[in-house]
């Protein structure tokens, strides 16, 4: 339901009202370049992904309420099921 983003170092995510993520691309994506400052702020297409300071991955509120830190090596598919509310995919051991 919530992830983590860098929103200053992303236009797209740094609007001051809006804050939002995709799961299109995994955790941390090109994370280092946006830390170091080498990739654009306004590259949305690269910048709009979860992502945190955070070493190996980024924390998520769950519908639930529970918060769990994902690991940036979780399965892609998998990762991407747990943001479809109608995938119809129980969900269990996805801790990173």
């Amino acid at each position: 339901m919530i992830g983590e983003v860098v929103g200053p170092l992303c236009l797209w995510q740094d609007w001051g009202y809006q804050s939002w993520g995709t799961m299109a691309h995994p955790i941390n994506y090109r994370n280092e370049e946006f830390i170091a400052g080498t990739l654009s702020r306004g590259d949305a297409n690269a910048c709009i992904g979860f992502r945190s300071r955070h070493e190996g991955g980024a924390f998520f509120t769950m519908a639930d309420g529970s918060v769990h830190f994902l690991s940036e090596n979780i399965d892609g598919n998998l990762y991407r099921n747990l943001g479809d509310k109608a995938d119809g995919n129980p969900v269990d051991g996805f801790g990173g």
